[in-house]
């Protein structure tokens, strides 16, 4: 909680979710994580401990840098489009075990699965605990259905 409270620039910090990933099968398309609990996304930090190495294009989170700062995406959207298409800033870390990454929930990201890789066959594994943490003062909002 400490490493998060500092980057997070905040005295505490609560995990609100949290969540076991591994070997993707699909990708998951640009998106922010607006959905991942009932709080309020602006002061909320997502959290991504891996335990096996995974690359760019091969289960590995990919960013825009200084999306968060924007509203491309409604309270109760997440999916974003045009992402390619704006020249956007693109981070393709490259992740080893141990490494913990750390973004603003708005962030718009997405994981890339191409296909054939060899997860199904067992060949490699891509093990992550993900989450969400929650900075002092955050306000939990009720989803409403209509």
């Amino acid at each position: 909680g400490h490493v998060l409270a500092q980057l997070g620039q905040t005295e505490e910090v609560r995990i609100s979710t949290d969540n076991l990933l591994v070997n993707p099968k699909r990708c998951f398309g640009w998106h922010q994580d607006n959905q991942t609990g009932p709080i309020d996304s602006d002061i909320a930090l997502r959290f991504w401990a891996s335990m096996d190495p995974c690359s760019p294009g091969a289960g590995a989170p990919e960013y825009v840098l200084g999306s968060h700062r924007g509203s491309t995406a409604a309270r109760d959207m997440c999916y974003v489009e045009g992402v390619e298409n704006g020249g956007a800033t693109i981070e393709r870390p490259e992740v080893q075990p141990g490494d913990l990454l750390v973004w603003h929930a708005r962030t718009v990201h997405r994981l890339v699965v191409p296909p054939g890789i060899p997860f199904e066959r067992g060949a490699t594994q891509r093990r992550v605990i993900s989450g969400t943490a929650v900075k002092e003062g955050a306000t939990y909002w009720r989803r409403t259905t209509s």
